[in-house]
């Protein structure tokens, strides 16, 4: 579904970010090397529309 939606809007998967094990709010914020890894992967999309 997420595939055809972006299929739809004619935008393209430039990334995925998938983290396992985190089901709780607030559960992310003890994976230090993910959020290093979300925050490079905002950069380089802010980077890509500049």
């Amino acid at each position: 579904m997420f595939v055809k939606s972006f299929q739809y809007l004619e935008m393209s998967l430039v990334a995925k970010l998938i983290v396992p094990g985190v089901a709780k709010r607030g559960e992310v914020s003890a994976k230090k090397k993910v959020i290093e890894n979300a925050f490079n992967l905002g950069k380089s999309l802010g980077l890509e529309i500049s």
